[in-house]
């Protein structure tokens, strides 16, 4: 599930998403939610929120989804480990 979200992710142009901060911040946002619930590719999700709220800091920082899916993966790290 992760692998295909991450192959439909690159097909978007994201230099139109440039444009709209928050819009472009969502979709980042979005993928890394998408290849979090995937086990496999979980280690990469991370760094998709993380580029989304270097794009809006405002919109990420505050966001409920975000915020609850690096709970779960924080969880996820400490359950395993």
């Amino acid at each position: 599930m992760g692998r295909s979200v991450l192959e439909k992710a690159e097909l978007v142009d994201q230099r139109k998403l440039t444009a709209e901060p928050c819009r472009h911040a969502s979709f980042l946002a979005d993928v890394g939610r998408g290849m979090a619930r995937d086990p496999k590719s979980r280690h990469e999700a991370i760094t998709w929120p993380r580029n989304a709220e270097s794009v809006a800091p405002q919109r990420i920082r505050n966001g409920g989804p975000v915020r609850e899916t690096v709970a779960v993966m924080l969880e996820q790290v400490r359950a395993a480990g």
